[in-house]
């Protein structure tokens, strides 16, 4: 499975919700090499048959800790839903680290998805509805 690169200007992340995972063996984070111009979050789209996976990740440039909030809504065919994940993180400069992420049926134009980190006295949102963005 790959996860296509799909940059954003920092978004929201909230409190978990049931239906979520952990990041686990079979969904890696995405290597990124880190670089003066490198966003601070990005969400990852991956299509695996009928199942899109998100992925928030937050990338590094300088030793990090904050909170995050990542809302996900879904709406269309097979019915929607409401994910919302969030939490405290801390990262070392130079890394990506997986912040939430889940897996639902559908295509990835049934899905709005938002990141939101708080560091440093900043904040920083992306979202899906970015034009940047290619779900």
């Amino acid at each position: 499975m790959t996860f296509p690169r799909t940059f954003l200007p920092v978004a929201a992340l909230s409190a978990a919700a049931a239906c979520t995972a952990a990041v686990s063996a079979s969904h890696p984070t995405p290597e990124v090499t880190l670089t003066s111009d490198t966003p601070i979050c990005e969400i990852a789209v991956a299509t695996q048959g009928r199942s899109v996976n998100l992925q928030a990740l937050v990338h590094a440039g300088t030793d990090m800790r904050g909170t995050y909030r990542f809302r996900i809504a879904k709406s269309g065919g097979g019915g929607s839903a409401n994910i919302n994940q969030g939490g405290n993180f801390a990262v070392a400069a130079g890394e990506t680290r997986t912040l939430g992420q889940t897996t639902l049926g559908g295509s990835p134009a049934n899905f709005d998805a938002t990141l939101t980190i708080e560091a440093g006295g900043q904040t920083y949102t992306c979202s899906s509805d970015d034009p940047t963005i290619d779900l």
